[in-house]
């Protein structure tokens, strides 16, 4: 893992990082800091129903960031793009299965 300031990502995290284009980068890099600055849990985050600290914040329009919530130094698991999120939790829900994230069945579809 490496440290981004105050806030650490996993290899993934760093692989979906790389992937990004600049403006992109940007958008997710002052995301972060928007939810840093105002506490990294709700309302600023939605919390990932069943998943202890694990919180989606957005950033921009098409991209969401997973991570752990721990006070001294959050770790960033996961930049993925809403059009994934939405397609994992459509497939959760036409299978009957247990709710996968909080945003997409908790009542906050809007915020995600």
């Amino acid at each position: 893992m490496t440290k981004f300031s105050d806030i650490q990502f996993t290899p993934r995290a760093e692989f979906s990082l790389n992937r990004l284009t600049d403006h992109e980068k940007k958008g997710v890099v002052r995301s972060l800091q928007k939810a840093r600055s105002m506490g990294l849990t709700p309302p600023t985050a939605s919390k990932l129903t069943g998943y202890g600290d694990i919180y989606l914040i957005r950033a921009g329009e098409e991209l969401r960031v997973i991570f752990q919530a721990v006070k001294n130094m959050p770790t960033i698991l996961d930049i993925v793009r809403h059009d994934k999120l939405q397609f994992i939790s459509d497939m959760f829900k036409d299978s009957g299965m247990k709710d996968f994230q909080g945003c997409a069945f908790g009542g906050h579809r809007t915020e995600c």
